[in-house]
């Protein structure tokens, strides 16, 4: 039968259909529309509602962050987006920590100055340099930080160089103190903890992959740097080459402004901006240079302070700070300083003034224009070439504590100072009726002092003549001191029992030009191995590149 045939036949068994056929049909018809419809809306429902959920426990589950690579090094280790991420965030808030110690707690707005919105995604703000995105920046330096890693834990390997029994159990105490600081924070467990901390790719197990990584490379790196020595010749030729950059220079300095000169100006009644003709402009400038001179009949900082103090446009000021020289002691001096050159040059002697001009430019109608904007007096005080002794020594502090825990002030009572002596007396004869060993006091240290220095025993080593609070510094740099001495020592601060432990192998200006060789050495090094790392990119869209520091309370 032919197709033609077909469609007539059909058309002649529909016209046969009585009408209640039809109904009859139609009705069936309908209802198995209707069946199909709802058994589609409900699977429809049903796929959409395991989807969502499906979606969202594959979102949150870390496998695509886990299962997608995002670099390369040397076509044998594969970070995913989830070990790569590790680095990612914690150079995030390692640049956020690093600007709250910075502003002394202002890290947003310190943040906000260097251009980084912290209320805003970092994926959606432009970097400095306007071709990337601050995600784009972290996401380089995590890969530059991993690369780092890489290259360092390769080394360390190739030289036989393992992690110690004591870093291990550091590790462990890491993992192991993850579940208490997960409850503390109000997480369920360390492994929720981890997901909120470094995203959904996170877990137990990479997270300690990474700290062992991090381990092995600082710990290598440590080692290394303590290898490296350097012998007298080479100490010797480099400060022939960079004599002065090791000297340190005494100095003050003050900036006479040419706007405070600039008086009787034109004022705009609508926008209140203030004109100043040429000639004025002039005036104010010659003004100032004549004050900025005038300054220099003082030969010492007291005079100088002194007569900065009675300058015409200091006379109605209450700003202490802005009526007095500053102070400058340091062996860097910025290259940029319009008295650089005069401050170390060699010639140069105390009392010694000069005045410079402080210039700006500007450009103006396509040409650079230079303003004086002011002149700065420099006075020349001391030149040291660093020549100092230095010394290790372990002490163990004892600070003043006020009885009241709420009363924060650095004034106490004659109670309890003579609260804190006692309790230094209890400790250094403690030590005394021991073994009175540098082993044993490094030991009580350890538990008795309140400084830093506690968790290595008390041991501060290379401490420079003058670097310390005068009492500390008299007792160390006694001319009679030897290996072994010991007492109790009182500073502001407190009381110190000391442990002499010895004179520094060099004088401070050798220790300077060391540690100088020592971070060439370390960056060629360090550049030496990472250079030969090759890195291939994967895709690295699945870090927390969308990642909001905070929201802005």
């Amino acid at each position: 039968m032919s197709a033609s045939d077909k469609k007539k036949l059909r058309k002649e068994q529909a016209a046969g259909m009585t009408e209640r056929q039809k109904q009859a049909r139609k009705e069936a018809t309908t209802v198995k529309i209707y069946t199909w419809i709802f058994v589609t809306v409900v699977i429809l429902a049903v796929v959409v509602a395991v989807g969502v959920l499906v979606n969202r426990w594959f979102q949150s589950s870390g496998i695509l962050e886990r299962n997608t690579v995002a670099v390369t090094f040397d076509d044998e280790k594969k970070l995913s987006a989830a070990d790569l991420n590790y680095y990612f965030i914690d150079a995030v808030v390692g640049d956020y920590n690093d600007a709250y110690s910075a502003s002394g707690g202002y890290a947003d707005a310190y943040l906000a100055y260097l251009g980084l919105d912290t209320t805003k995604p970092l994926d959606q703000q432009d970097y400095v340099t306007g071709n990337e995105t601050w995600a784009d920046h972290y996401t380089n330096l995590a890969v530059n930080n991993a690369k780092q890693t890489y290259a360092i834990c390769k080394e360390a390997k190739a030289q036989g160089f393992v992690l110690t029994e004591e870093n291990i159990a550091a590790i462990d105490s890491q993992m192991d103190n993850l579940d208490a600081y997960a409850a503390y924070l109000g997480f369920s467990n360390a492994q929720a903890y981890l997901k909120n901390s470094y995203g959904p790719g996170a877990n137990l197990e990479s997270f300690r992959a990474y700290l062992e990584d991090m381990a092995l490379a600082s710990a290598y790196q440590a080692q290394y740097n303590e290898s490296l020595t350097f012998d007298a010749e080479r100490v010797a030729a480099y400060d022939e080459e960079h004599s002065q950059d090791f000297n340190s220079y005494t100095y003050a300095y003050y900036t006479v402004s040419v706007s405070g000169f600039l008086v009787n100006g034109d004022v705009d009644p609508e926008t209140g901006a203030v004109t100043f003709t040429d000639e004025q402009r002039a005036e104010a400038l010659a003004a100032a240079e004549e004050a900025a001179r005038k300054l220099l009949e003082s030969k010492d900082v007291i005079l100088l302070d002194k007569a900065i103090a009675t300058m015409d446009i200091n006379k109605d000021n209450e700003n202490a700070a802005s009526t007095k020289a500053n102070r400058y002691f340091s062996s860097q001096i910025s290259s940029s300083a319009v008295y650089h050159d005069w401050v170390l040059d060699e010639s140069r002697q105390p009392g010694d003034m000069e005045v410079f001009p402080v210039t700006s430019t500007s450009t103006e109608d396509g040409e650079e224009v230079t303003t004086t904007t002011g002149y700065t007096v420099v006075l020349f005080q001391e030149r040291s070439d660093n020549r100092i002794r230095m010394a290790d020594v372990r002490h163990i502090l004892i600070p003043y504590a006020h009885e009241d825990s709420s009363d924060t002030s650095d004034t106490y009572t004659d109670e309890e100072k003579q609260a804190a002596k006692e309790k230094a007396e209890e400790v250094y004869q403690q030590w005394k009726d021991g073994e009175a060993t540098e082993d044993s006091f490094a030991a009580l240290a350890a538990t008795e002092s309140s400084d830093s220095s506690a968790s290595n025993g008390g041991l501060i080593t290379d401490i420079y003549e003058g670097m310390t609070v005068e009492s500390f510094n008299d007792w160390l740099f006694d001319e009679s001191r030897q290996p072994g001495d010991n007492g109790i020592v009182e500073s502001e601060y407190g009381y110190h029992v000391m442990y002499y432990v010895a004179a520094g192998e060099h004088n401070y200006r050798d220790y300077m030009i060391i540690e100088t060789l020592r971070s060439t050495d370390m960056n060629e090094w360090l550049n030496g191995i990472v250079e030969n790392v090759a890195v291939t990119d994967g895709d690295a869209s699945r870090l927390s590149r969308g990642m909001v520091l905070s929201n802005g309370q």
